[in-house]
């Protein structure tokens, strides 16, 4: 609905387009400012990667570490 009433009007196959072609239809920054606040992006699952990669490494704790008074 919220696409509908930014003018975009070409968003029926025979059902409601995906996400990316909602993206590729509208540009990225316009479907960001218009469908934006109603879409979510999950976090990425864990990798198990080498030593050198460069992304930060995750602390995982415990339950027993969530619940320990210091």
């Amino acid at each position: 609905e919220a696409a509908k009433g930014a003018g975009y009007t070409d968003i029926y196959n025979k059902s409601l387009i995906t996400l990316t072609a909602f993206e590729k239809l509208m540009g990225k920054d316009t479907f960001k400012e218009v469908l934006g606040s109603y879409v979510t992006k999950p976090a990425g699952k864990l990798t198990l990667v080498p030593v050198s990669d460069k992304r930060p490494e995750v602390t995982v704790n415990t339950v027993n570490d969530e619940f320990q008074e210091d």
